[in-house]
């Protein structure tokens, strides 16, 4: 896709500059968090604190013509601490680089984008972490939109990725809005993983598709789903999985209720040839699961608003062992204006929650424990 980049940087390059057409944001969030130890390690018990600054993030948009637009953004949160995780000593590239893209409008009714960004899957998972009224999205965002995990290819002990059916990849996208039918949106888009950037083992392209109605103003609802191909360069083998999903919106007054539910593959490898030979088959079975978030939003005088959210899911994480998770979380959110928010915020999961992991060159599936924190905190958003 080099040659999409080539044709922005070229537009860019031609078009007149303007400080009005140009805008430049920082985005902060900080927070102090108490967690219950033993939700994140069975062998554990009492709860700990800490600060942590989970994204820091520069924010760069360029509109040179009325159907043109560059963005950029960078998160140096991420991008240090996925090196420290690596211990490499600097930035993870990959982490690093959130949006870098080119956006080709021709009006309302169509546009073209290049780059790095989202691929349009999951309502949820498309709301700006900024935006969220509960920090967290969850089980089922957490372990299969945002990341997928193969399991231990190599008997290393290290688990291999295959790209989240919806997390940032390098693709090209079109896209497009039909208000006569029911304000119709669309968007369809071919994806690459960044594979020379995050040095990983496994390879993967995605077809992502995303539909969008709105039959009333205070409704919108929206299927999308997601076909994955996937490489093991162990064995040299591709795999293909897929998951769907469906999403729906109401707002009314300050009521807000966001509904989403998910299925689909879990990726998950075994390996039952002799010892130092590869021939993997997938073996995580399906996964199911849905979360519904409801918020009221008051008020309380000029530039200062009060929002309560509480937020449900569900989660069975495979169909090859049994073991599901309820989690509940809520968050209370004192916006001041555009620019800053305090939330309080809690979250709990109940349950046994629990995917599947194979021994090396074995066929027998092992339950393996999923850890979501039980945890309180207090957040601070800022977009300066």
């Amino acid at each position: 896709m080099k040659w999409a980049f080539v044709f922005f940087a070229w537009a860019a390059a031609l078009a007149p500059a303007s400080a009005a057409d140009l805008r430049v944001r920082g985005k902060l969030q900080a927070r102090v968090d108490l967690i219950d130890q033993s939700t994140l390690d069975r062998d554990a018990d009492g709860w700990t604190h800490y600060l942590d600054i989970p994204r820091a993030r520069l924010d760069l948009r360029w509109d040179p013509s009325k159907r043109l637009r560059l963005v950029l953004e960078l998160d140096a949160a991420d991008g240090f601490a996925a090196a420290g995780n690596g211990g490499n000593g600097g930035f993870a590239v990959d982490q690093l680089l959130k949006d870098a893209y080119g956006e080709f409008r021709l009006g309302r009714k169509l546009f073209l984008r290049a780059g790095h960004f989202k691929k349009p899957l999951s309502r949820l998972r498309l709301t700006s972490p900024w935006d969220l009224l509960v920090p967290e999205r969850g089980m089922m965002d957490s372990t299969f939109i945002g990341g997928l995990h193969l399991g231990d290819l190599a008997g290393s002990g290290a688990a291999q990725h295959a790209g989240g059916y919806g997390d940032r990849d390098l693709g090209i996208m079109a896209g497009g809005r039909v208000k006569s039918w029911l304000d119709l949106r669309w968007s369809l888009g071919y994806f690459n993983a960044l594979d020379f950037l995050s040095g990983r083992e496994s390879s993967h392209r995605d077809v992502v598709a995303r539909l969008e109605l709105r039959p009333a103003r205070w409704l919108s609802l929206a299927v999308n789903g997601c076909a994955k191909r996937f490489s093991v360069a162990a064995s040299r083998q591709d795999f293909w999985v897929a998951m769907v999903g469906a999403d729906a919106e109401i707002e009314a007054g300050g009521f807000a209720a966001r509904l989403e539910a998910g299925f689909g593959d879990n990726p998950v490898l075994y390996n039952p040839a002799e010892p130092g030979q590869a021939d993997f088959h997938l073996g995580g079975g399906k996964f199911i699961g849905g979360h519904l978030t409801l918020s009221y939003r008051i008020e309380l005088g000029s530039s200062l608003w009060l929002t309560p959210a509480v937020m449900g899911e569900v989660l069975e994480p495979t169909t090859a062992v049994s073991g599901e998770g309820y989690r509940v979380a809520g968050g209370l959110n004192l916006d001041f204006g555009d620019g800053a928010r305090l939330a309080l915020y809690f979250e709990t999961t109940l349950g046994d929650p629990r995917s599947v992991a194979y021994a090396d060159h074995s066929v027998a599936p092992i339950e393996e424990p999923l850890y979501f924190p039980t945890r309180a905190g207090l957040q601070l958003n800022l977009v300066f």
